[in-house]
């Protein structure tokens, strides 16, 4: 009677713990899959200029609002367009902040449909391996944001002070949004994953991470905290840094960092 043992795990419960969130993906997982279309699916990856990053610190929540409903805009409008596809896609859109090496990073994932419904209500699917123009799609998110980004700022919705004292004059901050409407914004794209099923696999990896799961750290003393990046190598970061960083990408409270548009849109979704 005496030797009996039972483990009680206390769960902290935060959505930055890596322990918390493996649960909650799995919970998050199961209720999405009767949400799968049997068809392909595509990735795509949005990823924000480093220029932006003293107003992202400064700002994230408008930041990182206006990235989604860029992103969203973006890509309905050239999946609708009948050149391109000509129907509105399923989306899963996932925020994620950090590099390999912790640093400040801002992207967004998304896992989208390979084909949409038309106007008419008819299936449209996507042609093999390809969806959308990933050139057309960053040069209308440049577009998007950087519009959205000046009606921020005329707005008075920008905080500009800190780091980012010297973007309160006008003139200043017209300069920082001319230079990054000449500047070549990134939009990657994968092939088709092989069908539904891998599609939650995938999503698995990326809706509930992170910014480092205790896999990657190798050691940590007084001196140094040790960790592997995706390619193996190691970095060693004095603790104050790895701090710093990892609380980059602590998000502001009730952030929703992970959202559905298109054919997923709260509109379109019965439950």
């Amino acid at each position: 009677k005496g030797d009996f043992v039972r483990p009680s795990y206390n769960s902290c419960g935060h959505r930055n713990c890596p322990k918390c969130q493996a649960l909650e993906q799995v919970r998050w997982i199961e209720s999405r899959k009767e949400r799968l279309l049997p068809v392909p699916y595509f990735h795509q990856v949005f990823t924000l200029p480093h220029p932006l990053n003293p107003l992202i610190l400064r700002n994230p929540k408008a930041m990182y609002d206006l990235l989604f409903a860029s992103v969203t805009d973006a890509l309905l409008e050239v999946a609708t367009n009948p050149r391109h596809l000509g129907g509105i896609p399923a989306s899963t859109l996932v925020l994620h902040t950090w590099s390999r090496d912790l640093r400040l990073h801002p992207h967004l994932h998304t896992i989208v449909s390979g084909g949409g419904l038309s106007p008419t209500g008819d299936w449209v699917a996507s042609r093999e391996g390809y969806l959308l123009p990933r050139r057309v799609l960053a040069s209308l998110l440049r577009g998007k944001y950087l519009a959205g980004l000046r009606k921020l700022r005329d707005q008075g919705r920008l905080d500009l002070g800190g780091g980012c004292a010297h973007l309160a004059d006008r003139k200043t901050f017209d300069r920082l949004l001319s230079d990054l409407y000449t500047t070549r914004w990134h939009v990657y794209a994968k092939q088709a994953f092989a069908g539904p099923e891998n599609v939650l696999e995938y999503l698995g990896r990326y809706t509930h991470r992170t910014g480092i799961s205790n896999a990657r750290l190798v050691s940590h003393d007084d001196q140094s905290v040790v960790f592997r990046t995706k390619e193996k190598k190691q970095v060693a970061l004095p603790p104050e840094e790895f701090l710093r960083r990892f609380l980059l990408h602590v998000l502001p409270p009730r952030f929703v960092k992970l959202r559905h548009c298109g054919l997923l849109a709260a509109s379109n979704v019965n439950t």
